[in-house]
């Protein structure tokens, strides 16, 4: 509890908002001084890396940050994480998210794009406002001080992901949506002949 580990998994680009990550860690450390940030994936390019890690040197906070680069081991990186966090500031569905619920993991994630219809906030998991530091340390903040909270999000994401987003549960809608769509089409077909 004391040295809890933030992970977050996305290639370093500017749109998946790493930066603002490291803009919250100085108030995540002030409360959690022994936390720490691990980032997973390949940069896009080097500049926002480098733009990444400057910020980070001005904030005195490069201890707590680790880039680990691409990796093939996604679920044994997610099994030594306390918390996922995806700070993004564009978004669809994220594989990354998606994963992190499956793995019973507590998310916060910023409500942008596609994030919103995966976690439901204060039910599965946080959402914080796009590009905002302080709300996204809060909400860090608030999850690493309630393991009972963590746990239940962490629960209830992982079933969440399990009733609406694994494959049997696509291909039942999709499926759903076929059938309707040849339904209409064949009722569309009898209303020109009658």
């Amino acid at each position: 509890e004391s040295q809890p580990l933030i992970g977050t998994v996305g290639c370093v680009t500017r749109r998946k908002g790493l930066i603002f990550l490291v803009e919250a860690l100085p108030i995540i450390l002030r409360a959690f001084p022994l936390a720490r940030v691990l980032s997973v994936g390949s940069p896009d390019n080097s500049d926002y890396q480098e733009a990444v890690l400057k910020r980070a040197e001005e904030l005195g906070v490069t201890h707590a940050l680790f880039f680990a680069g691409s990796r093939s081991d996604i679920t044994s990186i997610l099994d030594t994480i306390d918390l996922f966090v995806l700070p993004s500031i564009e978004e669809q569905i994220p594989v990354a998210l998606l994963e992190a619920m499956s793995s019973e993991k507590p998310v916060i994630a910023s409500a942008v794009g596609g994030i919103p219809e995966c976690i439901c906030h204060e039910t599965d998991g946080l959402l914080v406002p796009p590009a905002t530091p302080y709300a996204l340390a809060d909400a860090v903040n608030s999850l690493l001080s309630d393991p009972e909270r963590r746990n239940q999000f962490a629960k209830k994401a992982r079933q969440k992901v399990q009733q609406e987003f694994s494959a049997e549960t696509q291909v039942a809608r999709i499926e759903k949506l076929f059938h309707s769509l040849a339904t209409r089409s064949s009722n569309d077909s009898t209303d020109l002949v009658g």
